[in-house]
């Protein structure tokens, strides 16, 4: 599914645990 993180940016669940990782 695709949904907009709090940067606006389009993240896939994947993705969205990087960004996490990343702060």
């Amino acid at each position: 599914r695709m949904e907009l993180d709090p940067c606006g940016h389009y993240a896939r669940p994947d993705v969205l645990e990087l960004k996490i990782n990343e702060k």
